[in-house]
């Protein structure tokens, strides 16, 4: 199948003229209009059969020429940008003031745009229908996959596939993992209360600063101890587990990445008191969790009530938030070997492989997968350090930064291997 990736290289300046399109105008979750706009008005000219779902959400169709009764694949792209302010000095760099595409879905539509149409110049090779879906609001919790899925876009759908960049991967590589490839996450919003008073007389307040410290410093170790309490006990993903720890491997089979992952406890934001001699009434913290199983999830839960009862029995109160956000991505065994087997035949295969460990990372492409079989794989999407006076690519710098950007020497490999899953018999 060498010959997608030719025809993908073929099309590369189209698919870079939509992604810096896409790149200079973006669009928040929940207000991607003209994002969408965009997209739908270059699937109607390839002769895609455009679905408005779920507010500015939509999916596109072709079928094969010959009828099949066959169902349906679908390949999944996000619409929405970051309130990120983008700093990469590109030329075609966000025109919009506090957005950016700093987590590369511009990348990830111009590929499907790409991959969509190479399946319309070969639609004689169809044996199936293909259906694309362009999603709003990936960045958004609850996401907009579950109202896709509400509004049918997988009725008639056998299996669900989509890609997203890794800027740690050298561009146009490919790795994909059996199992939980991503994390669930949980978001935690905690306000502890305390009893105020003069900076110079502690002994006569409650310092919630101290108690939100105690928090900061506790908690994750808490947790990590329960889980390996945990995972001795269930002898699951131990440490000594083949794969664990290894590099991502450029040999052409998937790993099983969840051995190498180890849970996330984060406190990102720590807010109390206004003046420098007084002890504050409250102290506001905020976070994220990461886990793949839901014990380790419950465990980490647990950890945090356990701290907050020890405070509330020395007299603090609190107000606690523990929000399930998105659950773990976990691919099915036979679709993630469907992945390696034709990236593998359309890019080769030194350039795809095994990931070593679940990344940690959520996304809402999860409900996909607990509705129909399907994979979630990665693309390379690094590049060099520029030249000195060159515009910045993106070398390294992580996803959500404000420098970071997606290298489009990879845009044709993710388009073949997208239009690969829909044309392969």
């Amino acid at each position: 199948m060498r010959h997608l990736y030719e025809h993908a290289a073929r099309l590369k300046d189209w698919i870079v003229v939509h992604r810096r399109a896409l790149h200079a105008a973006p669009e928040l979750s929940g207000a991607e209009e003209k994002t969408a706009a965009h997209c739908a008005a270059a699937l109607r000219e390839l002769g895609w059969t455009v679905t408005r779902r779920a507010g500015h959400g939509f999916s596109a169709d072709l079928a094969p020429v010959a009828a099949s009764d066959r169902q349906a694949v679908a390949l999944r792209a996000e619409l929405d940008a970051l309130p990120v302010a983008e700093a990469t000095g590109l030329p075609f760099a966000s025109r919009v003031l506090g957005v950016a595409h700093a987590c590369g879905h511009d990348a990830h539509m111009a590929a499907l745009l790409g991959a969509a149409r190479i399946v319309a110049e070969r639609r004689a090779e169809l044996t199936r229908s293909v259906r694309l879906l362009f999603q709003p609001s990936e960045e958004c919790f609850p996401g907009g996959a579950p109202a896709m899925i509400e509004a049918g876009c997988l009725e008639g759908v056998a299996e669900v596939y989509g890609l997203h960049n890794a800027p740690d991967l050298a561009a146009g590589v490919v790795v994909v993992g059996r199992g939980p490839v991503m994390a669930a996450c949980d978001n935690v919003r905690l306000t502890l209360v305390g009893r105020g008073c003069h900076g110079a007389t502690p002994q006569l307040g409650l310092d919630p600063i101290a108690a939100g410290a105690r928090v900061v410093r506790e908690w994750r170790e808490l947790a990590l101890a329960r889980i390996a309490e945990l995972r001795a006990r269930t002898g699951e993903r131990g440490a000594e587990e083949p794969g664990s720890g290894k590099p991502e491997s450029a040999a052409p089979e998937t790993g099983a990445p969840g051995a190498a992952f180890a849970p996330v406890v984060s406190i990102c934001t720590f807010h109390a008191g206004d003046k420098e001699n007084v002890y504050p009434e409250r102290a506001h913290l905020s976070g994220t969790v990461r886990t793949l199983e839901a014990a380790e999830r419950a465990a980490v839960e647990g950890a945090l009530r356990e701290l907050l009862a020890g405070l509330e029995a020395e007299g603090y109160g609190f107000e606690l938030d523990y929000e399930h956000s998105y659950p773990a991505v976990v691919n099915h065994p036979e679709a993630a070997r469907r992945v390696v087997r034709l990236a593998a035949a359309v890019l080769g295969a030194q350039r795809v492989g095994p990931m070593a460990a679940s990344r940690a990372w959520a996304e809402d492409f999860s409900y996909y997968l607990l509705e129909r079989p399907g994979a979630y794989f990665f693309l390379g999407g690094g590049s060099p350090d520029p030249a000195p006076g060159e515009p910045l690519r993106g070398a390294g710098e992580p996803l959500h930064s404000p420098r970071h950007a997606f290298d489009e020497a990879a845009l044709p490999a993710g388009a073949a291997v997208l239009a690969a899953l829909a044309l392969a018999p």
